[in-house]
Order: structure tokens, then sequence, then C-alpha cells
């Protein structure tokens, strides 16, 4: 499988994981472990993906993933904060 057709397909069985796991089978261990891989088979997939392509260089590449992961961990952390209160 090319990292063309595989970024689609790991995608779409993420969001199927996420949709599992936001109804309370995250907290299953083996689940927990399955989601992680697949994960970080995706992420290789979609950076494979953009690495190929010469979409981004490698600086462009980095500050926007830490850029998308900051963002993640803020909108993370008010949703956590407005569940508390």
């Amino acid at each position: 499988m090319t990292c063309i057709s595989a970024t689609p397909a790991l995608g779409l069985v993420l969001a199927k994981f996420f949709a599992v796991g936001s109804r309370g089978l995250i907290w299953s261990a083996a689940f927990y472990r399955a989601t992680v891989v697949m994960v970080q088979a995706a992420g290789t997939a979609v950076g494979d993906f953009f690495a190929q392509r010469d979409m981004m260089g490698l600086a462009l590449s980095t500050a926007t993933s830490g850029l998308a992961f900051v963002v993640l961990l803020v909108v993370w952390n008010r949703r956590c904060a407005r569940s508390v209160s």
C-alpha cells in the first residue's frame, strides 16, 4: 500500500477508533494500546505523504505540527476546565 492510499485508509480507521473510544471503551488497556498504535501508523503515513510530495519543508512541517499540538492541548484544557466547573 502506498502512502497515498495508506493515509486516508488509516485516517478512517483511526476516526473509527476515536468514535468508539469516545463511548468509554478507551479505558480498556487493549483498546488504548491499539489506539496508540493506530495514531503512530496514521501519523507516519501522513508524514510520509507530505515528505514525498515536497509539500512542506522540514522547518514548516515541524512548526505546523507543533502548532497543531499546542492548539489541541489548549482546546482540551478548556474543555476539561468547563467540565470540572
